[in-house]
């Protein structure tokens, strides 16, 4: 090994310092930029994204946590670090308005059904306990 080779040697891992210093550099620059605009984007009732899959509403950042909340009203906490943007979520959009009328007709029907099930259970419940439901 003469010195040729130390200073080929020398010279290649230099470079691949210098190449690693330069790709961290920018991945700090890229995960910076990605943080600022996060952060921008994220208002109150703008829809979240997690890696899981999740979508919440934004409503508040304490520290590392944000609490998002659930379509029911919900509130739950996730890490900063479970969000992988700021997206709208892809719900269907119904273009029919006869199948939304129709829906909704089938649901108070249901809510009716419900309620008049309820009513017979009361009753039978009553006849059992040898109460009169009739006055």
């Amino acid at each position: 090994m003469g010195p040729e080779f130390l200073i080929m040697m020398l010279l290649l891992l230099g470079g691949l310092l210098l190449m690693n210093q330069f790709a961290k550099r920018s991945q700090a620059k890229r995960t910076a930029e990605r943080d600022k605009m996060l952060n921008e984007a994220m208002v109150p009732g703008a829809w979240i994204q997690t890696f899981s899959g999740f979508f919440g509403r934004y409503v508040d950042t304490d520290g590392d946590v944000i609490i998002l909340e659930t379509p029911k009203g919900e509130e739950t906490y996730w890490l900063k670090a479970a969000v992988k943007g700021v997206i709208e979520p892809p719900f269907e959009v119904v273009e029919d308005e006869e199948a939304v009328v129709d829906a909704i007709a089938a649901d108070a029907d249901a809510d009716d059904i419900d309620e008049k099930f309820r009513e017979l259970v009361q009753e039978e419940t009553n006849e059992d306990d040898g109460t009169d439901t009739a006055k």
